[in-house]
Order: structure tokens, then sequence, then C-alpha cells
């Protein structure tokens, strides 16, 4: 997912050990992206929208992870920026994004002045250094915006289900499934006596799984096959 095959709001679905938090970090790696120009965080059912777009955190305001990196973004509108979300659909993401979610796929650029009023633009109307919170500051007003040089990939894990990310929200990214790599298996342990044995036992989990789930997104992701293998090597392999 490179060059023109790279959109600016993809999603990796797959379940628990296909990999999906790597292929997005390779991604940074294959376009070389230093550091200060991406950001990643890890959803979990505490994180908030004070943690993700800004709000008051021990008697502090501050802004969050996904405003931060909208600020860097849209002040160097020549280098492309990228967030990273990690199981987007462990949290309730709707109102974590809030009202920024309809900026997704309404981006700011010099051609589209695409900008919103947040919840808590009328406290930050009040600071002296209001441009210090507001990615755009006109006229005295705070506003929240998303540049179009953000490049925003998330990874969902279908074992945690869909019930906190709504289809509409969902839609808004471009969907990228993943499934169990079985021949990274097969590299993965290379040399090991009855690998192909293993093998046909971890596609037949996986049928069974999806036969019982009526589900074929549920199943084992090869970093788990290959990491449980590693633990017990060939002691594993030998009764297969």
């Amino acid at each position: 997912l490179v060059g023109s095959e790279m959109c600016i709001r993809d999603r990796f679905i797959g379940s628990f050990g296909v990999e999906k938090n790597k292929t997005a970090r390779e991604i940074l790696n294959i376009k070389n992206i230093p550091i200060n120009r991406y950001c990643v965080i890890s959803m979990h059912e505490n994180y908030k929208y004070e943690d993700f777009m800004d709000g008051f955190v021990n008697g502090e305001f501050v802004n969050g992870e996904f405003k931060e990196i909208c600020k860097k973004a849209i002040n160097d509108k020549e280098n492309d920026y990228y967030m990273i979300i990690n199981d987007i659909n462990s949290c309730d993401i709707a109102s974590i994004f809030g009202e920024s979610a309809e900026l997704l796929e309404n981006r700011y650029s010099d051609k589209n002045p695409a900008f919103i009023r947040t919840k808590n633009s009328r406290i930050i109307d009040k600071f002296d250094n209001i441009n210090d919170f507001s990615v755009i500051e006109e006229e005295g007003k705070s506003y929240f915006a998303i540049p179009e040089n953000l490049f925003i990939i998330a990874t969902l894990d279908t074992n945690l289900g869909y019930k906190n990310t709504p289809p509409s929200f969902l839609k808004r990214f471009k969907k990228n499934y993943i499934k169990c790599n079985y021949q990274a298996i097969v590299s993965a342990l290379e040399g090991i006596e009855n690998v192909n044995s293993y093998i046909k036992t971890c596609e037949r989990i996986n049928e069974i799984l999806a036969d019982k789930t009526l589900d074929d997104e549920i199943e084992i992701g090869h970093f788990v096959s290959v990491s449980y293998t590693h633990l017990r090597a060939h002691e594993t392999l030998r009764y297969l």
C-alpha cells in the first residue's frame, strides 16, 4: 500500500496475530517517514476525547495526540504526515473523534478551507495563547481542521467485534483485509520437520473457527502460530 495504492484513510482489518499493526508501521519504514512526522496510538476502553482531541487533564488544558499532529501537518504543507490508530474498535470511537469525524472526508486545503468549531472551542477562545490550542484561528476564534497531507491508518481486530464502531464511521476508511499468511509460517519454521502437517493443522483450526462462528474473518493469525511453535519447537511438531 504505497504510492497510488495508498489511501488518505486506510483501515487494516484482521484477527489477532495477522500482524495488522506491523503492516501499518511498515508503511512508515517504506516511505522513510521521520519520527517527527508521524504518531502511533493504541486505543483501549479508557481512551477519552481529551486524549485524542483536547480537554482538561489533571486541571490543565491540553491538546490530544490527533489535534497535535493536525497542527503539525497544517503548518508543513510540503510534507506528508501519518497517524496510526491501533485497535480502533476497542473503544467508543464515535465519542473520541466527536465532531471531527465529519472532516475525515472533507480535508482542509488552500482550495477547500474546511474547518469546524468543537465542543471546547469556546473555552479556547478565552485563552491568551489561543493559537497554541487551535489548528486554525480566524478572527480570534478557535477552529479544528484535518489537513489534506495527513494520512490516517487504522487497524481493527475482528475478534473484538464492531459494537463500538458504527458502520457509518468505518465507511470513511478504505478497507484492507489481512488474513492468516500460511507462507509466513512456512518461512519462519524452515528446517523444522513436519512443518507441512503443522500448516494443515493451522488451516483446519481456522476452518473450524469460521464454521462455528459463521464468520470467515475470525481466525488465528500466523504470528500466533509461529510464536507458539518457537516456544515449543520440535516438541510441538513431533506429534503432528
